[in-house]
């Protein structure tokens, strides 16, 4: 029974915050050209490839530092926090079932803090700085 006090408000926190992300892709308007990408595919643009290397028009003195943007700074705590949470609920269960939910939520908190992590490491890479 004291394993609802802290499940149903994660559960309840998990939905509004699915809830916020949904909106968000609303606002920005990310299902308004749902055929475009299929008609994309079939045209053959391939970017110009640069040889690897340094960019000769990159200083590295004043190329800009990328940090990460507060909306995947507050992901990235919420996941940990989220991965605290089912760690210590893990350690505290004695039921199977809740102990294998918990290491799930654990699990995921960590999963998805090491992908906002690369996410934006491939974004300084590509950025080639």
């Amino acid at each position: 029974m004291n394993a609802l006090l802290l499940l149903v408000p994660m559960a309840l926190l998990l939905g509004v915050m699915a809830l916020l992300l949904f909106l968000w892709t609303l606002r920005s308007r990310q299902y308004d050209d749902l055929d475009g990408a299929a008609a994309r595919i079939l045209f053959d643009d391939d970017p110009v490839r640069r040889p690897p290397g340094p960019d000769p028009d990159c200083d590295p003195r004043q190329a800009p530092r990328h940090a990460m943007s507060p909306t995947r700074i507050f992901f990235l705590v919420f996941s940990a926090i989220i991965a605290l949470l089912g760690l210590l609920q893990a350690g505290l269960s004695q039921d199977g079932p809740l102990t294998l939910f918990s290491l799930c939520l654990f699990a995921f908190g960590v999963g998805f803090a090491l992908f906002l992590v690369k996410l934006t490491y491939d974004e300084a890479e590509e950025a080639g700085h």
